[in-house]
């Protein structure tokens, strides 16, 4: 009786084209991560798509990713060009979550040079510098309070005190809005 002809590869021939364990494509087949014909052989093309969306390429190797624990040993997505032909590796999305995050950063590190550029962001040091000149003003102006109101004479009336520090507090308030020179 003739042997019968199949219509796909077998599993090792398939593991072989790969560069996987033929355990390992068995494995998908088990759980159905890659088609099979209705003989158990396997469409090459349509296994190479099932793979490349159903394999999770963060699982450690041998488990379900199906890459060999050889050294220097690459799987046919590994090895293949990717879709916009720039000859860099595709593993299976991989590429492209690279390259969008790739993207997503250079548009980030473009966004903070043009605020830095208009003046939207400051320097964290400057940003310090105008905090400790403000609190060495109010400071300044706290320990000052006692003799100006000495000068302006204790004794008076509870209107009259009332009328200095109200003074005094405008005064202080409107120097605290001025703008604090930067130190070079």
């Amino acid at each position: 009786m003739p042997a019968k002809k199949r219509q796909g590869l077998s599993q090792r021939a398939y593991a072989e084209h790969r560069g996987v364990s033929h355990t390992a494509v068995q494995q998908a087949v088990r759980t159905e991560r890659i088609p099979t014909f209705p003989d158990g052989s396997i469409d090459r093309a349509a296994a190479d798509r099932a793979w490349a969306v159903n394999t999770d390429e963060s699982k450690p190797d041998n488990s379900v990713s199906g890459r060999t624990a050889r050294r220097g040993a690459k799987s046919a997505a590994e090895t293949s060009s990717s879709p916009e032909g720039t000859g860099e590796p595709h593993q299976a999305g991989g590429w492209q979550k690279n390259r969008t995050a790739r993207e997503g950063y250079a548009a980030l590190l473009m966004k903070l040079r043009y605020e830095t550029q208009t003046g939207e962001n400051v320097k964290l040091e400057d940003v310090r510098q105008a905090n400790f000149a403000m609190a060495k003003k109010l400071q300044g102006a706290a320990l000052a309070m006692p003799e100006q109101l000495a000068s302006e004479g204790v004794m008076k009336s509870r209107d009259e005190l009332y009328a200095i520090l109200d003074d005094w507090a405008i005064k202080f308030c409107e120097e605290m809005q001025a703008p604090v020179e930067r130190q070079p």
